[in-house]
């Protein structure tokens, strides 16, 4: 950004850094629970159990019922959110997984009104 002060007194010059590109959120998954009590050291738990003990799974709570979850691969997300419903035996929780373009950091959403 370039511009001019008073006429006579002087020029300035503003270097605006570049956006940075958005990382890719392919990976993320929305977990939607349809019965049970759920938390986020719950669902972590229970995504250990079914899926990968190693995965450091990052759970974000983003309503009273829905999680944003980064699943360790795009094949994992895409067979839960093409099933019907998981059941995660540990805390007896059901729930519906689809696939998201939210960002995994983000506090809450935004409804569509």
């Amino acid at each position: 950004m370039r511009g001019f002060t008073v006429l006579g007194q002087g020029f300035y010059s503003l270097n605006i850094p570049a956006v940075e590109e958005q990382k890719s959120l392919e990976h993320v998954g929305l977990l939607q629970i349809v019965s049970g009590e759920a938390s986020v050291a719950k669902i972590e738990d229970e995504l250990k159990n079914l899926v990968d003990d190693k995965w450091e799974w990052k759970v974000r709570k983003i309503s009273d019922s829905e999680y944003v979850v980064v699943f360790p691969s795009k094949d994992i997300l895409n067979a839960f959110s093409k099933s019907k419903g998981i059941e995660l035996a540990l805390h007896s929780i059901s729930a519906k997984v689809f696939i998201s373009k939210v960002d995994p950091e983000a506090s809450s959403l935004l409804q569509t009104g």
